[in-house]
């Protein structure tokens, strides 16, 4: 389906997250928290959402929560977990 389910697993000490990358559900394990999630076929990319944050902003002075340094420190992470790897 090209792209379309594929799984994503984070282990944590006290439990665990599952969920499919393209944000179709998400699947949260651990004490006090056990259950499955499905935010909706609306904006998979989120773009929807930072454009919405965005006017927002610009309407209210405030500062997008997306931003360069963000976008930046979210690569940092992903291209520090695959040089982890064995």
């Amino acid at each position: 389906m090209k792209g379309t389910f594929q799984h994503s697993r984070v282990d944590g000490d006290t439990g665990r997250i599952l969920f499919e990358s393209n944000g179709i559900y998400v699947d949260v394990r651990g004490p006090g928290r056990k259950g499955l999630a499905f935010p909706g076929f609306g904006d998979l990319m989120g773009y929807g959402a930072m454009t919405d944050d965005f006017l927002a902003c610009i309407a209210t002075g405030d500062t997008p929560y997306s931003n360069l340094a963000r976008a930046r420190r979210d690569l940092d992470i992903v291209f520090r977990a695959y040089q982890s790897l064995p």
